[in-house]
């Protein structure tokens, strides 16, 4: 298992998504952070299991929610690059390889 580090951004867009999806929502947030802790979690375990999407960049999708986690993995950690919306100017994480 290896540790996940974050770019900076990436916990702002968290921090974003689960405002707005509260604000629908009461609670909807929270399991929108619920999910993200999980997906977390099995790609620290098992980062080869999601897709390659360029070069060594991974996504792993989240299910009821229009987002994907783009990751890479290094030697010793896993780099978390975005929390992407699947519409939504989809590859504008790429600045941040």
């Amino acid at each position: 298992m290896k540790p996940c580090y974050f770019h900076p951004q990436t916990l702002l867009e968290i921090e974003a998504a689960a405002k707005f999806y509260d604000e629908q929502s009461q609670g909807l947030g929270h399991s929108l952070i619920e999910l993200v802790a999980k997906k977390l979690e099995q790609i620290s375990q098992q980062p080869q299991l999601y897709q390659k999407i360029h070069g060594n960049i991974r996504r792993c999708h989240l299910q009821k929610f229009p987002f994907g986690i783009i990751f890479r993995e290094q030697t010793e950690h896993i780099e978390i690059i975005a929390l992407a919306h699947a519409k939504r100017e989809p590859n504008y994480w790429q600045v941040r390889k």
